[in-house]
């Protein structure tokens, strides 16, 4: 297969193998840390970085061609932002989080979408000590629980197509006994699962790519149902410029047809993708050929900024925000509904690094265990 190039999502795995890094092994935290996070939080709810980028509670308007008025999308019933959660955070009180989760709901988000519950060898659910089910079970928004998450999921996608269909076996079998501990002792506020693997527009274009993709998803999806009959299953797709808008949007549809699941369309605005890609083109089709109800759109609230060695990734300013606001208007007549990411918003509390996002400012130490 093709290498990933600069349109594909690598980069954003690579800050996510970065963060984990840095997080997974920080389970026994020092005091001083705590504090320290402690002083982020308040500093960073005191600032929410949804605050003034998004105005959450209102609808979006655009610009039309010249000499028209401008057209105006309505809020979407359901608001949502994306949770990437890390051992690191488990320096914050359940408290703590309950204030973040209450500040969101004033600002009319009512979901939290948990990227992932387990990471690799990193479980933060179902554990003896499970910090984030205990962190967001009296969570303030309805939550939609990502299953599990490998570190090596985008690698897996260049391999020959009987690796990766193994590969894709024992992911589903780790995704349903991590469903199956949840639902042992489930939170109240559960509405649906998130499937963390992204579906991109470079790995999944050959008949047999798409067979495989079709049944590793009608199983799971067909499984996770039998599981906990009335919960929705979300599934996150993105394009990095790599082949027919039209493909890929037929085969989104092909695929909610045959699973049910629903699409969460990201933008790929935050990320250094090539110009030649039309983003306002590839979302007007794929909000053309899906359902209404079998996609929400993503908005990104961060820009990626690569500076050597690192690349960095880091909230966008308000009047960016906007702009691609006003794109998603302007392209699909609906406003995005679920935003990536909450990390990024509340970059001060929830991100390993930082203070990476201040030019100048080197990262910090990698905290360190006891």
């Amino acid at each position: 297969m093709k290498a990933q190039g600069p349109g594909d999502r690598a980069p954003r795995v690579s800050l996510a193998r970065r963060q984990h890094a840095q997080a997974v092994h920080s389970s026994g935290l020092r005091e001083p840390l705590r504090a320290h996070l402690r002083e982020r939080l308040w500093r960073g709810l005191l600032t929410l970085g949804l605050v003034g980028w998004v105005g959450l509670t209102g609808s979006a308007a655009c610009a039309g061609p010249a000499g028209t008025p401008p057209e105006t999308c309505p809020a979407p019933p359901h608001r949502a932002i994306f949770y990437q959660p890390w051992n690191v955070h488990q320096a914050l009180s359940p408290a703590h989080f309950a204030r973040m989760g209450a500040e969101l709901k004033r600002q009319g988000v009512d979901e939290l979408i948990v990227q992932w519950t387990q990471y690799g060898s990193s479980d933060f659910w179902t554990t003896p000590r499970p910090w984030l089910a205990r962190m967001l079970r009296a969570s303030h928004q309805g939550l939609v629980l990502g299953l599990y998450a490998d570190p090596d999921y985008f690698k897996w996608l260049d391999l020959p197509d009987a690796q990766l269909a193994h590969r894709l076996t024992l992911l589903r079998a780790k995704s349903l006994r991590l469903a199956q501990r949840i639902l042992e002792q489930p939170p109240p506020n559960l509405r649906a699962w998130y499937l963390p693997e992204e579906i991109d527009d470079l790995h999944w274009r050959t008949p047999e790519r798409q067979r495989l993709l079709a049944e590793h998803l009608q199983i799971l999806s067909h499984k996770l149902h039998r599981l906990r009959p009335g919960l929705k299953v979300y599934i996150s797709s993105f394009s990095g410029g790599h082949g027919s808008p039209q493909d890929q949007a037929d085969l989104l549809k092909r695929l909610n047809a045959s699973t049910g699941l629903i699409w969460l369309i990201q933008d790929g605005l935050g990320l250094r993708r090539s110009q030649a890609i039309d983003t306002a083109a590839e979302l007007r089709l794929l909000s053309q050929a899906l359902p209404p109800t079998a996609w929400r759109g993503v908005l990104e609230l961060f820009d990626e900024q690569e500076e050597q060695p690192a690349q960095r990734f880091c909230p966008a300013s308000s009047l960016e925000i906007q702009r691609r606001l006003a794109l998603w208007c302007q392209a699909t007549g609906r406003q995005p509904e679920a935003w990536f990411s909450l990390n990024q918003a509340q970059h001060h509390v929830l991100t390993a690094e930082p203070a990476a996002c201040q030019p100048g400012v080197a990262p910090p130490p990698e905290p360190r265990a006891q």
